[in-house]
Parts: structure tokens; C-alpha cells; sequence
């Protein structure tokens, strides 16, 4: 439940904000700043919400020098190259592809080299000398960087072993200098055999097999979920799937049909993914984190989550007239006085509880990104920081509660919106619903939720049955 609209990623960028900013590593005031400023029109609006975290907390880190411009490149997959570099190989040359990285490992938004010749062995035809390589740009590169091109000559019958053609049917593919290497033994274009290859693809495996491998909580967590899934379609146990679990009838397609739906159905990669594990991968190398320390992160903001604070400080609002006074006038201290610290773990902030009444019905939002009193309420949802959102909630707040929320509010009563900002959070005090008189604490908690208390909803009785 904790977990609930937010990826496994999305949960790590945040765990890696507080973590970084515990250790003094990071500024709250300079990441909000690079969050907002540091992105040009397009990119600002095309990345999502964490996108724009992970790539603030990147450059961050590089601005102070906790980790190198070419520690990230190396992180991301990116093998730089000084500009025009003089190719170090020339034409009869037997090379190696290199395989895939495993923080590049058949990631968008592009690889130039395609992943069926990885580990293969061919030689070189031509030299094109440095040319614009788009898979740098496509990292992290401002410009077309120019890099060594080779037409490389591959056997047709070494990449497909199921090709039964003549042997002298080759295959030419344009690489780059950063995807080749030399073979272990050297040779010619007369040594490439099945069997070399064959054994230069195994040695590849090996290497990336006892390579670190960032995504093992990723990898567990998936599980998990995937377990109570399958707990909950009663289908606990392993099977061939001839189905898929958006509903589609696979059961007559191909195997190669039902996997292309299988990688189709992941949609686009978020560029802050990228970001988010090449920054994890440099820290954790260098020891200033640990992903059990990163886990133990996680672990606490979902605990935040699962916390009810705010339904309690409502509740005891509602049952106590002279704590809603002092809610009201100084929200921190009679938090305080149950127990709960009203500020977030990043930054030391203000919260004001407004009042909701029969003439004025109230909703928060934060217009600059995604200001939210996230001790109180727990991780704020998608929709919140949603562009829609931040945007209709000042512009036509009634019709965005009717429209996206289905809450239609009388005509006379009036619609106050708050926005919130780094140094000020807002909850709403909702009204307490007639025919509650009697119930007790625990009952009244029940009504409170979080979109209550942000605005986009009464609480309202159950429906009796």
C-alpha cells in the first residue's frame, strides 16, 4: 500500500534525496533550485516528476565534486571518447564487439550497436575516421561528439547458427570505437571460426555475470509483488502464460508475437531511472552509501506512509473544540502534542491546517513542483504532481474537483485554494460528517484519508447495506 502508484525507482530517487541530504552531502534549498531552473521548457515539461529529482540530484552532486562528470558517463554506459580521436585500428584488423554494460543493457533511448553481435568477432573493412556519434548525445552529451566509425565484416553463418546458406555471405555493420576491442589472440580474417566466437561470447557472459548487479532489491521487490499477484488471481503456482495480465488472449499468437507484447506492454524507460541508478552505482563504488543504507531509507518513507498521522491530528479536531483552536492557530505545536513532528525529514517547514465549514470548502496544491507535508499525509500521490493538476487547481478549481474527482459542491459554497511552497505546507481540516456524533476515535479515523485532507474529497459515511 505504501508503494501504491509510485515504480520501485521512484521510491529509490526519493530514499537517495534523504539519505544524501542526512549525510550533508546535499542542500534542500539548492535541489529545489535545480529542479526548477535547471531544465529548459521542453525538458521541464517532457520529464516527470522524479526524472527531474534524479537529474537535480545528479548535477548536484557534480557541482559539489562528491562524484566526477566521468564516473557518471562510465556509470550510464557512455565509454567517452576525446573529441576526434584518431581511430586506433585499421582495415584487416580482427576485433571483438564488447558486450552490453549492465547499466546500458538494451536501454533507450537508443544503442547504435545492435545487441545480436554482441561478443562477436569480425574484421575491419573500412575506416570512416571520426564521425558525430548519437549514442553519446543520447547520454549525456550536448553535441554530436565525433568519434571513430569502422564498417565491420561479420560471417552471416557465425551470428545465426540456424543460417544454412553459403559460407560466404557476409554481414557489414557500422560501429563505433567504443563498442570494439581487440581479440585475445589477434589474427585474421581467415581465423574467425563458430568456435571463437562461441568462446569470446562465453568469456563475455562470465565477465557481466560477476558484475555488481544494481537492480537486486528491484529484482526481489518484483517478485514479491509478482508472488501476491498470483496469490490474489489464484494462481500461486508456476505455469506458461497464454494470457496476458492486461487481459489480452495470447493463447493463439506466437512466441515471438507474445514476447514483442511483453516489451511493448514495459513502455518508455524514464530517462531518471538512467540517472537514478548510474548515481547509485558511483556512490556506492565510492562508499559514500550503502544500499542497505539506501534500503533502510526506503523502508522508513514507506513506514511514513503507513503511519495515520494526519487522520489522528483531524479526529482529535473534531473531538476536542479547544485543540482545533490550537490546531488552526499553530498547527506545529498541537501536532506536537500528540507526538507528531509536523515538518518533513528534507527541510525544516510550516504546516497551517485550513478549516473547511459549511461556506467555504478548501484544497491545497503547490504550483511551483510538488510542495507537500509529506510527515503528515505520507508520499504525496501521482495526480498531485501532475502538470493537470497543479495547473487547473488555480486556474478552474470547481471544475477540477467535479471533472477529474467527482466532487460537486454546492454553488454558494465558496473554493479556497492554497498554495503551498517550500518553507509552508497546508492540510485541510475537513468537516466532520452529521450523524458521527457518539462514534469513537478509532471509527472517526476510518472517514479521514489522505485526499480528504488535501481537498479533493469529503469524508462521507459508508453507503449502509
Amino acid at each position: 500500500a505504501a508503494a501504491a502508484g509510485h515504480s520501485f525507482w521512484e521510491r529509490q530517487v526519493h530514499a537517495l534525496m534523504v539519505l544524501l541530504l542526512s549525510l550533508q552531502l546535499l542542500a534542500a534549498d539548492d535541489l529545489r533550485e535545480r529542479v526548477v531552473g535547471d531544465f529548459s521548457a521542453g525538458h521541464f515539461a517532457s520529464w516527470g516528476y522524479y526524472d527531474r529529482w534524479a537529474a537535480a540530484i545528479a548535477t548536484a552532486l557534480v557541482a559539489n565534486g562528491s562524484i566526477q562528470d566521468s564516473e557518471l558517463d562510465e556509470a550510464m554506459g557512455a565509454k567517452v571518447l576525446a573529441e576526434a580521436s584518431q581511430p586506433r585500428f585499421g582495415v584487416g584488423d580482427l576485433l571483438c564487439v564488447r558486450c552490453d554494460l549492465l547499466a546500458s543493457r538494451w536501454r533507450k533511448p537508443h544503442l547504435q550497436t545492435p545487441g545480436n553481435i554482441f561478443g562477436a568477432v569480425g574484421v575491419v573493412r573500412k575506416s570512416h575516421g571520426p564521425v558525430g556519434d548519437p549514442e553519446f548525445l543520447a547520454f549525456r552529451g550536448d553535441a554530436y561528439a565525433a568519434h571513430p566509425l569502422y564498417s565491420i565484416c561479420f560471417k552471416q553463418r557465425i551470428l545465426w547458427t540456424e543460417y544454412d546458406g553459403p559460407d560466404s555471405t557476409d554481414v557489414n555493420v557500422d560501429i563505433f570505437e567504443s563498442w570494439l576491442e581487440p581479440t585475445e589472440d589477434g589474427g585474421s580474417d581467415e581465423s574467425i571460426s563458430a568456435s571463437s566466437v562461441q568462446t569470446s561470447r562465453k568469456r563475455k557472459a562470465t565477465e557481466r555475470s560477476s558484475a555488481p548487479k544494481m537492480r537486486t532489491l528491484k529484482q526481489i521487490a518484483t517478485t514479491f509483488a509478482q508472488e501476491l499477484h498470483d496469490q490474489g488471481h489464484g494462481h500461486g503456482h508456476g505455469h506458461e502464460h497464454g494470457h496476458a495480465h492486461d487481459g489480452t488472449d495470447l493463447s493463439h499468437l506466437p512466441r515471438s508475437d507474445i514476447e514483442q507484447h511483453a516489451v511493448s506492454s514495459e513502455g518508455m524507460e524514464a530517462p531518471g531511472l538512467r540517472i537514478s541508478e548510474a548515481v547509485i552505482s558511483v556512490l556506492t563504488k565510492k562508499e559514500t552509501i550503502t544500499l542497505e543504507g539506501l534500503r533502510r531509507a526506503i523502508e522508513a518513507i514507506d513506514a511514513v506512509s503507513m503511519e495515520a498521522l494526519g487522520p489522528r491530528l483531524v479526529v482529535r479536531a473534531w473531538m476536542d473544540a479547544e485543540f482545533r483552536q490550537r490546531l488552526l492557530e499553530n498547527a506545529g505545536a498541537a501536532a506536537a502534542e500528540l507526538g507528531i513532528t509536523a515538518t518533513n525529514a528534507t527541510s525544516e517547514v510550516a504546516l497551517r491546517v485550513v478549516e473547511s465549514t459549511d461556506r467555504v470548502h478548501n484544497l491545497v496544491v503547490c504550483t511551483l513542483c510538488s510542495c507537500y507535508p509529506v510527515s503528515i499525509l505520507g508520499l504525496s500521490p501521482p495526480w498531485y504532481k501532475s502538470r493537470e493538476y497543479r495547473a487547473r487547481a488555480i486556474r478552474e478549481p470547481r471544475a477540477l474537483l467535479q471533472e477529474s474527482f467527482g466532487l460537486e459542491l454546492p454553488a454558494d459554497v465558496e473554493v479556497a485554494v492554497h498554495d503551498s511552497s517550500t518553507d509552508l505546507r497546508y492540510i485541510v481540516l475537513p468537516r466532520r460528517p452529521v450523524g458521527t456524533e457518539g462514534w469513537s476515535e478509532e471509527r472517526l479515523r476510518s472517514l479521514v484519508t489522505r485526499d480528504t485532507m488535501i481537498g479533493v474529497a469529503v469524508p462521507a459515511l459508508p453507503n449502509e447495506p
